[in-house]
């Protein structure tokens, strides 16, 4: 019976979700670390899930701000903040996403 249980826990794995914290106006963010999934993409995909019911509660639609996700499968936790936005139908910036990955290196030019 011990065994079955410890094999369940393992192939479901066992993720934490923070509680979502108000980051500004009409913005949240929501922290999720996963122990044994295999795939960042699916700590991602709970932190959107949960970021949409959110949304949804309100009457409104979940817009990406930003997502930052770390760790290495099987190795580490795998952690995924998200940071997020609820809008109405009729805001201007309920559009389709342009999501593009930050720069790893930014180069400032200090020279006067």
């Amino acid at each position: 019976m011990k065994i079955t249980i410890l094999l369940a826990l393992f192939l479901f794995g066992c993720a934490t979700t923070s509680d979502i914290v108000p980051m500004g106006k009409d913005s949240y963010m929501v922290n999720i670390d996963s122990y044994t999934s295999v795939s960042p993409g699916e700590v991602t995909t709970q932190a959107a899930k949960t970021a949409n019911a959110y949304c949804d509660k309100q009457g409104k639609h979940m817009i990406v701000r930003r997502m930052d996700s770390s760790g290495i499968p099987w190795l580490t936790t795998l952690s995924t903040s998200f940071v997020f936005s609820c809008v109405t139908d009729d805001d201007p910036e309920f559009a389709r996403p342009n999501l593009q990955k930050d720069p790893t290196t930014i180069i400032e030019d200090q020279r006067k």
